[in-house]
């Protein structure tokens, strides 16, 4: 998920000097676009293996997230055009704030149904059978990721067309809806979920792995899209997720924000043709005549930037959703999104090989009221420029 994002190495004939040093510079050289929520990853020196702590250039403490193989993690909110910053690493260890939490929640109890999460088939996998993961920031849930195919959210729905793995809730920073689940006349349609084959469903399989930090948190999950014309219901396509959500700096003000990365791969011995992409459905009180806000998409020179959708609620509070689709995805087509519905490669079908695999990158930023478009163009810039970073041991020390 950070596999976009540079930095620099140690020269050779500086490692010894390295070695010894206790506080290290690092920098971020400038670029000339503003750029805002820079998820940046660094390598810490072998010298700081047993704690560091990130200061900026006034002294204050960064939130860092440290990995056992030395990767650590921390967000940069705003670096103006052709700024370069400094951050001083040094010795030390911080308490776990856990700023980002992923946190399992049964399904309520229904005829035939054990609440919970089921055991693990394998020590590296949970098997979920039921209930829901909540994402939150901060202590406050931020989305919700549905495991449990038969938690409809009313009765009356057949069940053949009951799904889980998808998101929603997905809320604003105050607590606003953004998505719809189920909603009347399109029940097929779920929050924000990926595409797949006409004529198959979602198998939801499990959780695989889920991770909390002070500066990110989430987890990857695994299910499939099943045959539903053929007799024996073959594998279709097996789909991967890695959501990632992001403790932002309140600099930029109350936003939410987390990374999806979502790969399917041709399960079948021949060719699937079929529309890719990832929809995102809107709540339907924003599509009223009186209620409404507009969709939108923007285009600049160098491609493809955005997709947001937005509308108030009854009681006239305003949520809007943003879609930045990665550079780095694997289909080449402009992505184009119907009203509060789809998010999409195109509005044909593309093809996929056996066995190949296709991968959907975006990041999805929430907020509540109006969101000025510099922003919007500055989040654009920190997700998809990578950061270039120069890590050298600090003056004097």
């Amino acid at each position: 998920m950070f596999s976009t994002l540079r930095f620099a190495v140690f020269l050779p004939g500086l490692a010894p000097m390295l070695v010894a040093a206790t506080a290290f510079q690092v920098t971020i050289d400038p670029a000339p676009v503003e750029r805002a929520a820079q998820v940046v990853s660094i390598a810490l020196p072998q010298a700081l293996a047993a704690g560091a702590v990130l200061r900026d250039d006034r002294g204050q403490i960064v939130p860092l997230q440290a990995e056992a193989d030395l990767t650590a993690r921390f967000i940069v909110a705003r670096q103006a055009a052709n700024q370069a910053l400094t951050f001083t690493l040094e010795a030390g260890r911080l308490p776990d704030q856990g700023n980002v939490q992923v946190m399992e929640e049964p399904s309520p109890a229904r005829p035939g149904n054990t609440p919970g999460i089921a055991s693990a088939t394998a020590p590296s996998r949970i098997q979920a059978k039921s209930g829901r993961l909540r994402v939150s920031v901060g202590g406050r849930p931020i989305l919700y990721y549905q495991m449990d195919p038969d938690a409809a959210p009313r009765e009356g729905i057949d069940p053949a067309l009951h799904r889980a793995g998808y998101l929603h809730p997905v809320l604003t920073p105050r607590g606003m809806t953004v998505t719809e689940d189920y909603p009347t006349g399109n029940l097929t349609q779920h929050g924000i979920a990926p595409l797949g084959p006409e004529n198959s469903h979602l198998d939801f399989g499990g959780i695989d792995n889920t991770w909390t930090g002070p500066v990110h948190g989430g987890f990857t999950s695994w299910q499939r899209w099943i045959d539903d014309k053929a007799a024996d219901r073959p594998v279709l396509i097996n789909e991967a997720w890695e959501l990632t959500a992001y403790a932002v700096p309140k600099l930029l003000g109350e936003i939410n924000v987390f990374d999806l990365v979502i790969t399917q791969t041709n399960a079948t011995a021949g060719l699937l043709n079929y529309r890719r992409g990832l929809g995102a459905q809107g709540p339907t009180v924003w599509a009223e005549p009186d209620r409404s806000l507009p969709f939108w998409e923007v285009q600049g020179d160098g491609g493809f930037y955005w997709t947001g959708f937005s509308g108030r609620t009854k009681d006239d509070a305003t949520g809007m959703a943003v879609l930045l689709p990665s550079p780095a995805n694997s289909f080449a087509e402009r992505p184009q999104m119907n009203r509060l519905e789809v998010l999409s490669p195109s509005k044909g079908r593309s093809e996929l090989p056996s066995g190949a695999r296709s991968t959907q990158r975006c990041r999805v930023v929430v907020f509540d009221g109006a969101l000025e478009l510099p922003l919007l163009e500055a989040l654009w810039n920190g997700y998809t420029l990578p950061a270039v970073v120069t890590i050298a041991p600090a003056a004097g020390r």
